[in-house]
């Protein structure tokens, strides 16, 4: 296959990665009103595509929001919120998932193509803190041509970015969780496990 095929290939199928198609969920505008209807997000554009759907076909309406003007969305079962978060180019709201949240913090995460020529994703795993809502990166995950991942299971790389971040987070309860996950064999940078560790985490302070 000659190589501007591939090329366009790659594009064609970033494009179908980074634009999920139309389901059923809501929006919630800065104002708190929640609107239901057909949802669409681009995690490359970080743009949510929204359509109200009225009784009548020409009372529907459809709307574009980036982080700025929504407070958050819900599509496929998943919860996104609208986040400030600190970049190099300063602070800017941006959609993360709600993985978990719990009394003093919430696991959040976003996913990101690397480039609109890729059809590699990288996820970011953040701890944000309950009492300041500040975002802290804990881990990231590279997935490389994650649309081959059928023919190359070894695609996936895991790293990370603060291993003091569980500590900080769980202060004196620390100890009690990391000998639960060492008896279970939970790993901390394995998503399931991750979650398993911090919900006997969240038991513990019940």
């Amino acid at each position: 296959m000659p190589f501007y095929c591939l090329f366009v290939l790659a594009l064609c199928l970033a494009a179908c990665h980074a634009w999920a198609q139309p389901v059923e969920g809501s929006i919630v505008l800065n104002d708190g009103t929640t609107s239901k209807g057909l949802v669409s997000y681009s995690n490359l554009t970080g743009v949510v595509d929204f359509e109200s759907l009225g009784g009548d076909v020409r009372q529907s309406q459809s709307a574009r929001y980036n982080a700025r003007n929504i407070a958050g969305f819900a599509y496929n079962g998943k919860q996104y919120y609208s986040i400030p978060f600190r970049s190099p180019s300063g602070v800017v709201k941006q959609f993360f998932e709600v993985v978990r949240e719990y009394k003093d913090f919430a696991v959040i995460s976003k996913t990101d193509l690397l480039s609109q020529r890729s059809v590699s994703e990288i996820t970011t795993l953040y701890f944000m803190r309950a009492s300041d809502f500040q975002v802290m990166p804990f881990l990231e995950v590279l997935d490389r041509d994650v649309k081959w991942r059928i023919f190359d299971s070894n695609k996936i790389q895991v790293r990370v970015l603060d291993s003091t971040l569980p500590e900080i987070i769980m202060g004196e309860n620390f100890g009690k969780v990391r000998a639960f996950a060492k008896e279970r064999k939970l790993a901390w940078h394995m998503k399931d496990s991750l979650i398993s560790i911090l919900d006997y985490y969240d038991s513990l302070i019940k």
